[in-house]
């Protein structure tokens, strides 16, 4: 398999053992947008220095939201993660309460765009998009981005895999 955190786990306490791959926040990329960040904010604060209040404060705004967001993963990258298990998959986040959805609710994982950025479209069964509130006019309604530390293309496909192994008569 590949380099990404993969572990035999008890799924109940002595119950039985499951398998479950995680992958986590990408860390380099949160580097980079830090850095990236602190530099905007440099020329935010120069701005200021030099009598341009306005711009300063509208730059040094616009360099703490991505700095913000990214500090926690370049600190501890597992606080962004999928994980997959044998019922299902778990989208853990920063700005948001953990998504688990089995892997029943999941009709198809696809190629998509999100802003020009390739994502992952998950198209949920039509009972579970309608309890969960998600039901609309496109058939898919949940995407992954590329935030972790795998290419998103690794991604998609175990996505895919682990949706075979665990649904019966799953296709795609």
């Amino acid at each position: 398999m590949n380099n990404y955190i993969v572990e035999v786990l008890p799924l109940a306490e002595g119950v039985m053992q499951g398998e479950e791959i995680t992958f986590v926040g990408n860390r380099w990329s949160s580097i980079t947008t830090l850095a990236l960040s602190v530099a905007v904010g440099a020329l935010g604060v120069w701005a200021l220095l030099f009598d341009h209040p306005l711009f300063g404060i509208v730059i040094v705004l616009a360099a703490a939201v991505p700095a913000a967001v990214s500090l926690p993963i370049v600190f501890s990258p597992k606080s962004r993660y999928l994980r997959l298990d044998p019922s299902g998959f778990e989208v853990g986040g920063l700005r948001r309460a953990r998504d688990r959805v089995n892997w029943d609710d999941v009709a198809e994982f696809r190629w998509g765009l999100h802003n020009d950025a390739p994502v992952i479209e998950i198209e949920y069964m039509p009972e579970y998009a309608r309890r969960r509130g998600l039901a609309g006019e496109q058939p898919f309604t949940g995407r992954i981005l590329d935030r972790y530390n795998a290419p998103l293309s690794d991604v998609l496909e175990t996505l895919i895999e682990w949706r075979t192994r665990y649904v019966q008569g799953a296709q795609h």
